[in-house]
């Protein structure tokens, strides 16, 4: 499995407390329900995904005091620690977001920093792309090189839901800002992705963005109508 997939595994808290509880020593799933305070069915959907990305696998069958085999879980000594290091950057992040907004306490001075935060984001999405490109080549180009592959770096659980004369509609299922906008969806999230959203029409002159729904406060996701200036599906 890719970094991502891995990464993906352990984006869950719950998930990753139970990686590095394996990480210390070989457990059944009745070991990590009673350490855990979670319903072994709980246990075992996260020991699937996690066998799943290659993180754990099954080391060896031991034998209880009467005799029945128990499966133990151990994690996979194959793999590197990348998805833990990615993983120890988000709470980083999470550090850094809080800092931020304690240090400016201020909504003019938030919208400031995040109105340069979020041209930095485009840039970097952009980088190596000839936009003038897009404007000419028009829609079904954006769609495929923009937004497909090169935003999948930024959110790999990305989808085209709908798709018209005109128009599509992508849904992002793992907004990277998620676990930091939650205490302060009012800013990152609603100041954040209406200047990434003002900043990509910006660059790309021929489209209109919309924010249809926003993953911390009405969906389980983030989803974006890109249309065509001019069309009827704006």
């Amino acid at each position: 499995m890719s970094v991502i997939e891995k990464f993906k595994a352990l984006s869950c808290e719950t998930r990753y407390n139970i990686y590095n509880l394996l990480r210390q020593r070989q457990m059944s799933v009745e070991e990590i329900s009673e350490i855990t305070n979670l319903k072994p069915i709980t246990v075992r959907h996260h020991i699937k995904e996690l066998e799943r990305s290659g993180l754990v696998c099954r080391r060896v069958s031991r034998f209880n005091i009467i005799g029945r085999p128990t499966v133990v879980y151990g994690v996979n000594s194959t793999i590197s620690e990348t998805p833990l290091t990615v993983r120890n950057y988000s709470s980083l992040q999470k550090i850094f977001f809080t800092a931020i907004h304690d240090f400016f306490n201020d909504e003019g001075k938030l919208l400031e920093f995040y109105n340069f935060m979020g041209g930095r984001l485009v840039q970097a999405l952009l980088s190596g792309i000839d936009v003038q490109e897009f404007n000419e080549r028009g829609l079904k180009d954006l769609k495929e090189r923009l937004f497909l592959e090169r935003l999948r770096e930024y959110a790999p659980m990305l989808e085209v839901v709908e798709e018209g004369v005109g128009f599509f509609t992508i849904r992002l299922h793992n907004c990277p800002f998620l676990e930091h906008a939650l205490p302060f969806f009012e800013s990152i999230c609603k100041i954040l992705s209406a200047v990434y959203t003002a900043k990509l029409e910006e660059a790309i002159r021929f489209v209109n963005i919309s924010i249809i729904s926003r993953r911390c406060v009405d969906k389980p996701f983030c989803e974006f109508k890109i249309s065509l200036k001019g069309s009827k599906n704006l």
